[in-house]
């Protein structure tokens, strides 16, 4: 910096025939402020893609290759329940089975949720992921092998792992990486990556789940295997990634490791406000403890994020999105669409999906979290009751199936726009450091919870309501508008600090939004003043 200096003042001298260096000239030749701050480059921008590709693709994988090799699966477990019993099993007992397969995925993610913690502690996020994703090319090939070794139960553990890391290394470690690794100004738009590369994952896993390429009798096993590409990929290239800056500092204790490291991600010499957050951190380690959930769900000053996080979470599955994926070719059945038509109405409702959700990204950094959140909820429920009149009423018309086709993109771009990307950023910004891995685990439980509950019993209601089995899902959508709009503040660009006194500050006379808490006198010496990071 002294170098720098010197050159300014040299070139002064120059351009005014010698005469001394005035300082008040100084802001001339030195860089403007959008030029000193820290840049997004290529390795943090490597890094964060594939930890996030390989993290959340395959779970939305893992959603649609069931939907879309249904058939020959449901084949395939007739079959061997006839080779084992000698009998032929009833289409029920046939359907159970295929739940118990479905289910297993998300009863995974529940248990992966709580491996989070450890496994980083212990290994740090780099190898922690490593060590899961060796786990999902494991449970690929089984998967791969199940009708060869005649068994469908392998199935069902295949997708139970899977579920367990798709939940610790997808939502659970790469979008903390994410965090740590790129600029904060990006921190929004990396954020939206897991709901794109989960969305992305569906429409792959469609595509190839066509019966003239995978989705066939012969060739579903290869299309159950492939969800272990994205393992190996990274197992390939976790080599190359960076390390986070705040496991070196925090963790290693490297503290001229960790600076040097953010000066090669930011492309800039000046860290400094960065290496302060990371320090008071660091103090905040040593004078409190991280929270668990317990202590969390104990904690009066929490008690209204908890709440939060909890409604949020759990309406983000409950709204029915799991339901509609999974059993999409049925959905489209149920409306009417002719069935040769129905596999590509799927693949183009999850492209919608997709690019939707690339599309928002952005958006969140722009317009804020609180409103999309509210109006991608309110969307689903609008586009919810719609299928319901147009299930219903579908031999009224030629035309009706296939305006059940634009209200269920409707409803996929809702989830996109809102309760898809924001949910999870959401919570990571209304808790301080010390309560945040808490809060996270706590949300991802409340979603694996919410999906397997969807899953489940979305098609016994189906089977049983008809067209109206889309109703209590549009009631939770817009009970989860109501609660946002009413007792969740906005988040972009606060500090911890400002969204606790925002929590506080609303004028709620609901005693089950505002609860029994007074309002926390936050000071200079409190433990969450000093995490003003988020």
């Amino acid at each position: 910096m002294i170098e720098e200096c010197f050159e300014v003042e040299q070139l002064h001298k120059q351009q005014n025939n010698g005469k001394d260096f005035d300082s008040e000239n100084l802001t001339d030749f030195l860089p403007n402020d959008a030029d000193s701050k820290p840049k997004l480059t290529r390795w943090a921008t490597f890094s964060v893609v594939v930890a996030s590709f390989c993290g959340c693709l395959p779970y939305g994988y893992a959603l649609g290759s069931v939907n879309s090799a249904a058939v020959p699966i449901k084949s395939f477990i007739g079959s061997q329940y006839m080779i084992r019993y000698n009998t032929t099993a009833s289409q029920s007992e046939i359907d159970t089975i295929f739940v118990f397969i479905v289910a297993s995925f998300p009863v995974g993610g529940i248990c992966g949720c709580f491996l989070v913690p450890p496994m980083v502690n212990q290994f740090g996020k780099l190898r922690s992921m490593a060590y899961l994703h060796a786990c999902t090319t494991i449970a690929a090939i089984l998967m791969g092998l199940s009708e060869v070794m005649m068994s469908y139960e392998i199935i069902i553990i295949g997708r139970f792992v899977v579920g367990c890391v798709t939940s610790s290394a997808g939502t659970g470690i790469s979008p903390m990486y994410s965090v740590e690794v790129v600029p904060k100004e990006w921190r929004g738009t990396f954020g939206g990556l897991v709901s794109f590369f989960i969305s992305f994952g569906v429409l792959v896993s469609n595509t190839l789940g066509l019966s003239q390429v995978l989705g066939n009798p012969d060739h579903w096993p290869v299309l159950l295997a492939l969800i272990g590409f994205p393992g190996l990929l990274y197992l390939i290239c976790c080599t190359f990634l960076a390390n986070s800056p705040r496991t070196l500092y925090l963790t290693k204790g490297d503290t001229f490791g960790a600076e040097e490291l953010l000066k090669k991600l930011r492309n800039s010499d000046d860290v400094g406000d960065e290496m302060e957050i990371l320090a008071k951190e660091k103090r905040e380690q040593e004078s409190t403890s991280l929270m668990t959930v317990l202590e969390l769900f104990r904690s009066g000053t929490l008690r209204h994020q908890v709440v939060a996080t909890l409604v949020v979470s759990l309406s983000q599955q409950l709204s029915g999105l799991n339901g509609v994926v999974i059993y999409m070719n049925q959905l489209f059945g149920l409306a009417g669409v002719p069935e040769n038509v129905v596999p590509f109405c799927s693949i183009a409702s999850t492209a919608l999906l997709s690019f939707s959700t690339l599309g928002t990204v952005r958006l969140l950094d722009r317009l804020g979290r609180k409103p999309l959140l509210k109006y991608g909820f309110m969307g689903q429920a609008s586009s919810l009751i719609l299928l319901t009149i147009t299930a219903e009423i579908k031999t009224e018309a030629t035309w009706l199936p296939y305006l059940s086709l634009i209200f269920a993109s409707v409803f996929l771009v809702s989830f996109a726009v809102g309760p898809g990307p924001v949910t999870l950023l959401l919570v990571s910004e209304i808790f301080p450091q010390r309560s945040r891995p808490a809060a996270i685990t706590l949300s991802c439980v409340s979603i694996f919870f919410g999906f397997a509950v969807t899953v489940i019993v979305w098609p016994y209601m189906q089977s049983s309501m008809g067209g109206y089995a889309y109703l209590p899902f549009a009631f939770i959508a817009v009970s989860c508008a109501v609660f946002v709009h009413l007792c969740v503040p906005e988040t972009k660009g606060k500090t911890f600090v400002e969204t606790e006194r925002a929590f506080h500050s609303m004028q709620i006379d609901h005693k089950w939004c505002k609860g029994k808490t007074e309002p926390v006198e936050i000071n200079a010496n409190s433990p969450m003043h000093a995490d003003t990071s988020v």
